[in-house]
C-alpha cells in the first residue's frame, strides 16, 4: 500500500473515531420552571420516541415535576437539526465549488457553499467563508476545502466539519464555551479541532499537516494520540504518527524600520531578519483582519517583495517560517502605497538636448500591457503644461507641432488598468530649437525692398540680415522683426546676400536659413534725345519733342528756360511712349529739355543732358496795310511780341526781288517813295539774339500813280495848241 493510500485510510478512520466522539458529546440543559420531558422532547429532540431513553439516560423519576435547577445531559444525535450553507463573503480570483454531480460552478461573493461541495481558490486567488455559528475561514491561493457538515442545533448550537485537501486555511472561530461544538477542521495526516480560537491550518499534500494557534488552544489529533496545542505554539502531523509536541512559533519580525508609504511598484523592502527562519510569509490585505488579502507569497529570504497593486491603503502582515515550515507570529503594520505602476525610463531627448524640428519624438521604454501618460511643460515644475496626453501606448510618442522654440520639460508615469496610474518620473529638459525659415523672397519698389520668408514657427522673432557678400562680413541691414516679412528703404543698387532666423522669447538663436541672393538694379539710363535737334527752333505748333522710348519704360519730361534757372516751365510726369506735345506754346527764347525714364520697381533714373532749344517769335498778323502815292503803313499783332521785326517788300511773291529789307523794334513800319506798282509785304519776329521767327502770311499792296500836279499850269496853253 502507497503511502498516499495510508494517509487517506488514516484519514478515514479519524474521521471515524471524530464521529464517535461527536456521538459522545452532550449538550447539558438546566431546567426551568415549567419544563417537563415531554416539552423538552418536543422542542429539542427529533423524535418523541426519544422521551423514555431521555428519561433513563437521566434517571428522572418524575418526568412531569422535574425540580428547577436540574441538570439533563442530552446527546447531540438526539437533538434536532438542520443544515446550514457556509456563505462566501468575499473572493479573489476565479474560485469554484464543485458538488457531487461533478458540475463545477464559479462562486462570487453571496452565494452558498452546500454540504459536500468542495471549493478550489486559484493560485493568485482566496475566498473568505462565514459560517452559520459566525466563525470565518479564509481559504487562501491554491487550496481545496469540501464542506462535510455544517449544522445548526435546535439547542442553538451548531458543529461544523471540513476537509482541508490542500493547501493553507487561517481561521478565527467565534467562542461557545462548554457547550459549543467542536469547529473541526481535517486533513490526511490528521484532525484541528476547536472551541473558539484563532489559527492556522495547512496540508501538504496527504502526507503532511501543519496547525498554528494564534488564540486560545487547539486539539491536534493524529494516528496514536494527540496533543493540545496553546496560543503561540504548532504542531506538525505526519501521516500514520501522532502530532509532534508543540513547538513555539517564530516570533514577529520588527517591521518598525519600514516605510510607511511606499511611492513606487514594484517595490523592494528589507526587514529584519528573525533567529531560525528559513523562509517569510509576506501578505497584504485591505483590512486589518485579513479577510481580504490581495496579495500572498513565501520569500526564501528577508526582503518584501511587492507587486504592482493600486494605490491606497493596505495593511502589511509578515511572519517567519520555521525549519518544520510552522509559520510564526505576525508582524503587522500599516502601508501606504501611492503609486503604481513605477514610471518607464525615458530615453531621449537626453537632458539638455537640441531637438530642431516641428514634430518631436519622445522615446521611453514602454511597456506590455500599460497605457503612458506623457506631459510637456513650460517650468520644471509643470506649472505651465502645454502638452497632457494620456492613452500612449508606444514608442517613441510625436510631440504635434505647435510648440514655440524655447525650453520644455517632459515627463512620463504609466497607468495600469486595474491598479491606476503611477507616479511622473523625473522630468528631462530639451531644447526645442526652430527650424531655419524657407523660400526668402524679395520685391522691389522704387523706395523699397520687401523680404518675405516661410515659416511654422509660433511665438517667435526673426532676424533678417542684409549683407554685400556672402560672408556676410559687410552687413547693410540687420533687423529683428516679429511678423515674417520686412521692408526697408531700398539699398544703393548692387548684388546682395539676405538670411534670416528665429529668435525665441528667451533670446535662443536658431539656424540661419539659406542664403538668398538679391539684385538691386540701378534705375533705367536717359533715354536718346530724338526731335528737336540742338539749338533748333521749330516752326510747328503745338511743339512736339521725341526720344528714344522702350515698351516697359515710362518717362518724366522737363523744359527750363536756358538762363541757370532751374524751375521747369513745362513738366509731365509717367508719359508713355517716346513723344510729347506742349499743350501750349512757349514764350519766345531760349530753352533747355530733358527726359528721365522710369520703372515700378525701378523708379526714375537720372534726366539725359539738358538740350538747347530755341522757341523762334510768334508769328506776326499783319493788319490791312495803309497805301498812300508812294507811301506804304504797314502794322501788325502777336501773341507774344517780339523783340524786333523784321519787315520785307519785293516786287515778286516769292521775295527775290526785295525793294526793303528792315529791322525794326516796332509793331509798325512805313515806307515812301515806292514806284507806283505791285508789292508783297511780310513780316517776321526777331528775338534778342536774332532768331528769327516764321514770316507771315505775304500780303499783295499796289501803290498807284501819282497826278502830275505840274500840268495845271500849262494845261490851258496846251489846249489852245493846235
Amino acid at each position: 500500500m502507497g503511502l498516499r493510500a495510508e494517509g487517506w485510510l488514516f484519514a478515514t478512520c479519524l474521521w471515524v473515531a471524530s464521529a464517535c466522539a461527536i456521538a459522545a458529546d452532550e449538550w447539558v440543559y438546566t431546567v426551568r420552571e415549567g419544563d417537563s420531558l415531554w416539552t423538552l422532547t418536543q422542542r429539542f429532540l427529533t423524535h418523541p420516541n426519544l422521551l423514555p431513553r431521555l428519561q433513563a439516560h437521566n434517571g428522572v423519576t418524575r418526568p412531569r415535576q422535574i425540580p428547577p435547577g436540574t441538570r439533563l445531559r442530552i446527546p447531540y444525535e438526539w437533538i434536532r437539526s438542520d443544515p446550514v450553507p457556509a456563505r462566501v463573503i468575499a473572493v479573489r480570483g476565479e474560485v469554484r465549488a464543485q458538488g457531487g454531480s461533478g458540475v463545477a460552478r464559479s462562486v462570487q461573493a453571496q452565494d452558498l457553499v452546500h454540504t459536500g461541495e468542495v471549493l478550489t481558490t486559484p493560485a493568485d486567488g482566496h475566498a473568505l467563508l462565514e459560517f452559520q455559528d459566525g466563525s470565518r475561514l479564509v481559504l487562501l491561493a491554491d487550496s481545496m476545502l469540501r464542506v462535510v457538515i455544517a449544522r445548526a442545533y435546535a439547542t442553538g448550537t451548531s458543529e461544523t466539519r471540513l476537509e482541508l485537501l490542500r493547501g493553507r486555511t487561517e481561521n478565527r472561530v467565534v467562542p461557545r464555551g462548554s457547550q459549543g461544538v467542536r469547529f473541526e477542521i481535517f486533513t490526511p495526516a490528521g484532525i484541528t479541532s476547536v472551541r473558539g480560537t484563532e489559527y492556522r491550518v495547512s496540508a501538504e499534500g496527504s502526507e503532511k499537516a501543519r496547525t498554528e494557534v494564534l488564540e486560545g488552544a487547539v486539539a491536534v489529533d493524529g494516528t496514536g494520540g494527540g496533543v493540545t496545542v496553546p496560543a503561540g505554539f504548532g504542531s506538525v502531523v505526519q501521516a500514520g504518527a501522532p502530532p509532534s509536541e508543540p513547538v513555539q512559533l517564530l516570533p514577529a519580525p520588527d517591521l518598525s524600520a519600514l516605510p510607511a508609504r511606499v511611492p513606487a511598484l514594484p517595490a523592494e523592502l528589507a526587514v529584519p531578519s528573525v533567529p531560525g527562519a528559513h523562509a517569510y510569509r509576506v501578505q497584504l490585505a485591505r483590512d486589518a483582519a485579513f479577510e481580504s488579502i490581495v496579495f500572498d507569497v513565501l520569500e526564501s529570504d528577508a526582503r518584501l517583495r511587492l507587486p504592482v497593486l493600486p494605490s491606497g491603503a493596505y495593511v502589511l502582515r509578515v511572519r517567519g517560517v520555521d525549519a518544520l515550515g510552522l509559520e510564526g507570529v505576525n508582524a503587522q503594520g500599516a502601508l501606504e502605497l501611492d503609486a503604481a505602476p513605477p514610471p518607464p525610463p525615458a530615453v531621449s531627448p537626453e537632458p539638455g538636448q537640441a531637438v530642431m524640428g516641428s514634430s518631436i519624438a519622445l522615446h521611453f521604454t514602454a511597456r506590455p500591457g500599460l497605457t503612458h501618460r506623457v506631459q510637456v511643460a513650460r517650468d520644471p515644475a509643470f506649472d505651465q503644461i502645454v502638452r497632457d496626453v494620456s492613452g500612449v501606448t508606444s514608442s517613441p510618442h510625436e510631440l504635434d507641432g505647435g510648440l514655440a522654440a524655447g525650453i520644455y520639460y517632459w515627463r512620463i508615469a504609466a497607468r495600469h488598468p486595474e491598479y491606476g496610474e503611477g507616479p511622473f518620473g523625473p522630468a528631462r529638459s530639451f531644447r526645442r530649437v526652430p527650424e531655419a525659415p524657407a523660400v526668402l523672397s524679395s520685391a522691389l519698389t522704387p523706395e523699397t525692398l520687401r523680404l518675405e520668408w516661410e515659416s511654422a514657427e509660433p511665438h517667435v522673432r526673426y532676424q533678417v540680415q542684409l549683407a554685400r557678400d556672402a560672408a556676410f562680413s559687410d552687413v547693410v541691414l540687420d533687423r529683428l522683426v516679429d511678423g515674417r516679412e520686412l521692408t526697408a528703404p531700398r539699398p544703393a543698387p548692387g548684388t546682395y546676400g539676405a538670411r534670416v532666423r528665429t529668435v525665441g522669447n528667451d533670446g535662443f538663436e536658431g539656424p540661419y536659413s539659406d542664403l538668398a541672393g538679391v539684385s538691386v538694379p540701378s534705375p533705367p539710363a536717359p533715354p536718346t534725345l530724338l526731335e528737336p535737334a540742338e539749338a533748333e527752333a521749330p516752326a510747328a505748333a503745338p511743339l512736339v519733342l521725341r526720344w528714344q522710348a522702350q515698351a516697359d519704360e515710362h518717362y518724366d519730361v522737363r523744359v527750363a528756360r536756358d538762363d541757370g534757372s532751374e524751375a521747369p516751365v513745362f513738366e509731365r510726369a509717367g508719359v508713355s511712349g517716346g513723344e510729347v506735345a506742349l499743350a501750349q506754346n512757349l514764350t519766345p527764347g531760349r530753352y533747355v529739355w530733358q527726359v528721365a525714364a522710369s520703372t515700378a520697381q525701378d523708379g526714375r533714373g537720372a534726366f539725359s543732358p539738358a538740350r538747347r532749344l530755341h522757341v523762334p517769335p510768334v508769328v506776326p498778323v499783319l493788319d490791312d496795310p495803309a497805301v498812300t502815292a508812294r507811301s506804304v503803313q504797314l502794322s501788325w499783332g502777336a501773341e507774344f511780341p517780339a523783340a524786333a521785326y523784321r519787315v520785307q517788300v519785293a516786287r515778286d511773291a516769292r521775295f527775290a526781288d526785295l525793294v526793303a529789307d528792315e529791322r525794326v523794334s516796332g509793331a509798325q513800319w512805313s515806307v515812301a517813295g515806292l514806284p507806283a506798282g505791285q508789292y508783297h509785304v511780310r513780316v517776321q519776329g526777331l528775338n534778342d539774339d536774332d532768331i528769327a521767327g516764321t514770316f507771315s502770311s505775304s500780303r499783295a499792296v499796289n501803290v498807284p500813280r501819282s497826278f502830275p500836279w505840274w500840268v495845271l499850269p500849262i494845261l490851258p496853253l496846251l489846249l489852245l495848241l493846235p
